[in-house]
């Protein structure tokens, strides 16, 4: 009887089941008729799921069986599970997403495997999320049709306006999570984030559209100033290594009879040589981005060029981060996932401190059924997709510090399996099991243990790689596999005939990168610059009339063609003129710094600075100590001392620079060890000098030193470039009885990431900033600043004390708290500036004893950046005299002696 009982309690569950199943399906249909969405798109909103199956990349291709399974899955877990996501809200004119659907038809109006979206359109829309109404940009997102093929749920990029943010995020992208990979890619960055690689951020939000429940989607946090902020690194440009004109122009020429891949070669040049630089507009009157965007180019150049000496490529090493380079690696080895490398998916940064570039890699695919779940098979199936890597991967296989840093990322990543199983329980508690395929971490342990066996993976690949590479010939593989006709089709298409590069020392390289011969015609001087001509007796036009066949070269210098290069001395732009039997066009260049060509970029400056500082008769090498003699001397050329050695210099001693000469401290300290009668000076032979870097100093010590007459830190030759004169990274470093004087740089004294303990300081006479303190902690005392143009301390993450000194004539903030940081200030005295002390996004103040005197306005609080949500707090006491100017705005507290300050009488506006 009771067994019965059972049976029929479990048949009525199932009928119960199988009848609710029937009325979504019902439900479903109701509400997919024809193109509002497909069926598995009504299914996955309906049941807030990310997707239905996970272990396949496209739906299209799986059995459907597991489309079934995943159907039931998802309606099992809706039964048992209410999801509680907030709700991002897009409303977009219908004009405006008229022309979303105009570009995405042009896409999908193409050969079903050619789809690729060419031309994305910026609408306005309005954004509601949080009860906060946000006006934004939007276009479509993502290459190909697994983003916006759907008839919903497309994949927007999404650029919020007038400082707004959502999660933080300024800009993001939106997209369905099957297409970013979700939970797997999320669980991989945040891996690679803990071992000290930079990945972008996630978030699953419902998304409602125009009113339509378009269900769970992702967001993924793209390139802003928010992303440094976030991150605490220095805001450069961000480069990705191709265009992708190559994907576009393909897209266009590929049809049922010939494939995607058919091109391939044809476009070989095509998406290989321009570089894309993210939100470059907003770089052009940053200090130096000009110089680091043209680095770019050269680097991604260099690296991939096959003709190198050995002796260059070892060269171009010194520019690479090979630590990070090698963690990625072993990421993709481990993973047996290779999709983060594609040159259309990482992309890359310059550490302006350290001279470096690391990888930013984006969209890891995890397990799936085409990389067998992760796991590998043998050692020749990861050589042969380690083979298949850009150049500028393969570069680093015969480095020695490269493998080491491989084998031991392997142990760090293993390390870090459990916080990831960790990661991936969080993000899949809500959905089904399906979402847990995205990982196999028993796969992960295999590969680990068979990797680490594995100690000659990179043995002899490179040269086997490189000859592979250079059996390729562009003009031959024309001739032979491609008609004239398709040559010829392809060229039309094509938007930039030649890649070129023009440098302030006269030289030039121009390529052919097309499959037609072109003819190089003639060089044009802007004619803008007629006082420029007049002064340098300067030709304006320039006749090169050379031909280039498919994939040529040609690099020579206008010195040749009796042109004066002081005549780009001033010149911003040259045009260019081609010509081919097709049609003639031009070609703006812009002249790049002449330290970034080629010759330059490969000069081995090393030898030569080291046998500067050895032939110094005034500098004495003790063990890891150089030390200056006592007396007076002149430095001519950059001072870098060897990696892991000190610079000492005793009490007495005067040192003089020109102007391109400046101090260099890797890995060891500044030592300048003066008296109160008997000071160092480090000062300019005649206007300013170069300044000094010290970074990863484990105890760098200045004591009774005066620094004067600096310009800002600029080693063209590292390619470092810092807005400081005199920097500290990463550093400790106590000063005691130091005057900075004269600086022509944005900041005096910058110090970040370090520790810090300063002492009867003086700041006087800088065009800019004086103290720069970004993301370190210390201690300011006995302190003296006066006739600063800028900010007298500016903190930025920085947690200081301040005791006892003197602020005077400061034509902007006295001292400015800022970006989460955290100030305890005494007995100071504030007079004569713009603003004494500002407060603002999400910093505390606590202050005592603090003097204003002759302030326009004595404390400002206020939000300045909405990335951090709060303005400032401030907790004033025992300040003189009663009577002070106060600014602050809405979202801001100030309470002095003990009273709140409620008064909203500001609003910041940029």
């Amino acid at each position: 009887m009771k067994i019965s009982t059972i049976k029929t309690r479990k048949i009525l569950l199932i009928i119960f089941f199988i009848i609710i199943v029937f009325f979504i399906f019902v439900k479903i249909i109701q509400k997919s008729p024809g193109l509002k969405g497909s069926l598995i798109d009504e299914i996955i909103i309906l049941t807030k799921q990310p997707y239905l199956i996970n272990h396949v990349y496209n739906s299209n291709d799986v059995d459907k069986k597991y489309l079934l399974t995943g159907i039931i899955k998802s309606i099992y877990q809706k039964l048992i599970y209410t999801s509680n996501y907030k709700t991002l809200y897009i409303d977009m004119p219908f004009d405006n997403y008229l022309k979303i659907k105009s570009d995405r038809k042009l896409a999908l109006n193409k050969n079903q495997t050619s789809q690729y979206l060419s031309k994305k359109t910026k609408v306005k829309a309005d954004i509601r999320f949080d009860n906060k109404k946000i006006k934004s940009k939007i276009r479509l997102k993502g290459d190909r049709a697994d983003h916006w093929g759907r008839n919903k749920r497309f994949s927007f990029y999404v650029e919020l306006l007038d400082g707004n943010t959502i999660f933080k995020f300024k800009n993001f992208s939106i997209s369905n999570h099957k297409s970013r990979s979700f939970p797997q890619n999320e669980v991989i960055s945040n891996s690679t984030n803990r071992v000290g690689l930079i990945t972008p951020k996630f978030q699953t939000v419902k998304v409602v559209f125009n009113g339509d429940d378009w269900g769970l989607m992702y967001v993924e946090e793209q390139f802003s100033s928010n992303f440094f902020e976030d991150r605490k690194i220095k805001q450069i440009p961000i480069a990705r290594f191709t265009d992708q004109e190559n994907d576009r122009i393909i897209s266009e020429l590929s049809n049922e009879r010939y494939s995607n891949e058919y091109f391939g070669d044809l476009l070989n040049l095509q998406g290989n040589k321009f570089i894309k630089i993210y939100n470059k507009k907003k770089y052009k009157k940053k200090l130096n981005s000009n110089n680091f965007i043209s680095f770019y180019r050269s680097f991604n150049l260099l690296t991939k060029d096959l003709g190198l000496t050995e002796i260059e490529e070892k060269n171009l090493l010194k520019f690479y981060n090979k630590k990070k380079f090698a963690t990625l690696l072993a990421y993709n080895s481990l993973f047996n996932d290779w999709h983060s490398t594609n040159h259309a998916n990482i992309r890359y940064y310059f550490n302006p401190y350290l001279g470096k570039i690391e990888p930013i890699p984006t969209d890891f695919l995890g397990a799936n059924y085409w990389n067998n779940f992760s796991k590998i098979q043998n050692i020749e199936y990861v050589k042969e997709k380690l083979k298949g890597l850009d150049k500028i991967f393969v570069n680093l296989f015969d480095d020695k510090d490269f493998i080491k840093f491989f084998y031991q990322a392997l142990s760090k990543i293993k390390n870090d399996l459990p916080l990831m199983s960790k990661d991936l329980e969080a993000l899949c508690v809500n959905y089904s099991n399906e979402c847990y395929k995205g990982i196999n971490f028993d796969n992960l342990l295999h590969n680990y243990h068979f990797l680490k066996k594995n100690k000659n993976l990179f043995k002899d690949l490179k040269q086997k790689i490189l000859i592979d590479k250079k059996k390729f010939n562009y003009s031959n593989i024309i001739n032979s596999k491609y008609s004239q006709k398709q040559a010829i089709k392809a060229f039309t298409k094509i938007k930039k005939k030649i890649y070129y590069r023009i440098f302030s020392d006269g030289e030039i390289y121009f390529e052919n990168i097309t499959p037609v011969e072109i003819f190089v015609d003639e060089i044009r001087l802007n004619t803008k610059n007629d006082k420029i001509n007049l002064e340098y007796e300067c030709i304006k036009n320039i006749n090169i009339k050379i031909k280039l066949k498919p994939g040529d070269k040609f690099r020579h210098n206008l010195k040749k063609y009796n042109y004066n290069n002081l005549c780009l001395k001033d010149v911003s732009q040259l045009e260019m003129i081609i010509k081919t039997d097709l049609n003639t066009e031009s070609y703006m260049i812009d002249v790049e710094n002449a330290f970034l060509n080629k010759k330059n970029i490969f000069s081995d400056v090393s030898i030569d600075y080291i046998n500067y500082l050895n032939n110094l008769q005034f500098i004495k090498k003790v063990n890891k100590d150089y030390i200056f003699d006592i007396g007076s001397h002149i430095i001519r050329k950059p001072l870098i001392i060897p990696t892991g050695h000190n610079l000492v210099i005793k009490d007495g001693t005067e040192i003089f620079f020109n102007e391109n000469s400046f101090i260099y401290i890797n890995e060891g300290n500044l030592i300048s060890l003066g008296d109160k009668n008997k000071i160092n000076t480090f000062k300019a032979l005649k206007d300013h000098w170069g300044g000094i870097l010290v970074s990863n100093s484990s105890k760098s010590k200045i004591i009774h030193t005066s620094f004067e007459n600096m310009d800002y830190y600029s080693d063209v030759f590292a390619n470092i470039y810092l807005t400081g004169s005199i920097n500290f990274f990463n550093s400790n470093v106590n000063l005691n009885g130091v005057n900075f004087k004269n600086s022509i740089a944005e900041d005096m004294l910058n110090i970040v990431n370090s520790n810090f303990f300063l002492n009867d300081v003086v700041f006087e006479k800088s065009i800019s900033d004086a103290l720069d303190l970004d993301f370190s902690n210390g201690k300011i005392t006995n302190f003296n600043f006066f006739s600063i143009n800028g900010d007298a301390i500016d903190t930025s993450g920085s947690v200081v004390d301040i005791e006892n000194g003197l602020i005077d004539q400061i034509y902007d903030k006295a001292i400015s708290v800022g970006e989460k940081s955290k100030l305890d200030v005494k007995k100071i005295k504030i007079s004569n500036s713009l603003i004494g002390l500002a407060v603002k996004d999400n910093s505390l103040l606590s202050a005592n004893e603090v003097i204003f005197n002759n302030n326009i306005n004595d404390i400002s609080l206020y939000l300045k950046k909405p990335f951090y949500e709060k303005g400032g707090t401030a907790m004033i006491n025992n300040y003189i005299p009663n009577d002070i100017t106060i600014q602050k705005d809405e979202f801001s507290k100030l309470i002095l002696n003990n009273t709140e300050f409620k008064k909203i009488n500001f609003s910041y506006e940029n």
